[in-house]
C-alpha cells in the first residue's frame, strides 16, 4: 500500500503543478 500512496502522492503534485502553470499561463495571457 505504501507502494500506491507515494504513486498517488506523485500524481497529486502534479495535478498541482499543472494547476499552478495554467493558472499563471491564463493570468500571463490576459496581462498580454
Amino acid at each position: 500500500m505504501g507502494i500506491n500512496d507515494t504513486k498517488f502522492d506523485i500524481v497529486s503534485r502534479k495535478i498541482k503543478s499543472l494547476r499552478r502553470r495554467t493558472k499563471f499561463l491564463s493570468a500571463y495571457s490576459l496581462i498580454w
